[in-house]
């Protein structure tokens, strides 16, 4: 792994989110990390001396209305955000490919913190590769996954970034005469149980708070019973991840077996304005909570 001080990145988020810099530096540290001939490019920005006290971090490149609005509150708060960087110029993906010994491999950046190695050789997609390649891709995976937890478990609270499509159920024409149901896309109901029948998004969900004049697709996800209080007292929607969770490899349950608190911000694509105005609510609780 290599660290590079990238002063390029640095001035082109001056100039990107220069109206809400209040007279900070930014300090940007990228850390390359090697899958194969691939490489994922860890960002690491940091924004003033007092810093809030917690780090933002964000794994689904994709998702970018998220990353803006946490440069947004970083620019404005100060403090640390972690961004990873993986797709080739011009493009956002939001899971990571790359190749060991001709083979391909895919992963979700979201589904590789896990001590459990069935759970993580799962959740790496493969054509047809040998044993040997797969072994392999799963050390180079989880030397990635290492990379990203020790940038982040020095600090005590974790905001995640992420966003959804939202997409509402849909009967979609397939081949000729042919129509598929689509499901409804994820958001907060789908922690709610449906026909009678639980989910594994409802099987991990202890509590339900939703606002109805919030869309469904923003919301919280959070592992402490009196964050959940604090966010649904502020009229957030919000989701308490039970005691128990199944260890799929997310970041929200590794960091709740590592006794971390954890946030999970969750806003539909593209409103960016909203998700600032979620991370400005849960701020002024945590920034309370310090004082």
């Amino acid at each position: 792994m290599l660290w590079i001080k990238s002063f390029y990145t640095t001035w082109i988020v001056f100039i990107a989110f220069a109206p809400y810099l209040n007279a900070q530096e930014i300090d940007v540290l990228n850390k390359v990390v090697k899958l194969g001939p691939d490489s994922v490019v860890l960002q690491v920005y940091k924004v003033g001396t007092k810093t809030p006290g917690y780090c933002y971090v964000h794994l689904h490149e994709n998702e970018t209305a998220s990353l803006e609005a946490g440069f947004r509150m970083l620019l404005k708060h100060g403090g640390t955000l972690l961004t990873i960087r993986h797709s080739a110029p011009g493009t956002v993906n939001r899971n990571i490919t790359f190749q060991i010994d001709g083979s391909k491999f895919e992963v979700d950046p979201n589904r590789i913190f896990t001590g459990d190695d069935t759970v993580l050789i799962q959740n790496i997609k493969h054509n047809h590769a040998s044993n040997t390649s797969r072994e392999k891709a799963l050390h180079a995976v989880q030397m990635l996954s290492k990379a990203i937890w020790s940038e982040v478990k020095s600090y005590e609270t974790i905001v995640a970034l992420h966003n959804n499509k939202n997409h509402p159920a849909s009967c979609e024409r397939k081949g000729w005469f042919g129509r598929q149901l689509m499901p409804e896309s994820y958001n907060i109901t789908s922690y709610v149980m449906k026909n009678d029948l639980a989910s594994e998004s409802s099987m991990s969900a202890n509590a339900i708070y939703i606002n109805p004049g919030i869309n469904n697709s923003d919301f919280f996800i959070v592992t402490k019973a009196e964050d959940f209080d604090a966010l649904q007292k502020a009229k957030m929607s919000v989701v308490l991840q039970n005691e128990n969770p199944l260890d799929d490899g997310s970041m929200s349950v590794f960091a709740y077996s590592q006794n971390k608190r954890y946030f999970n911000a969750e806003a539909k694509m593209g409103k960016v304005d909203f998700q600032f105005t979620m991370l400005e609510t849960l701020h002024s609780i945590l920034t309370h909570q310090r004082l």
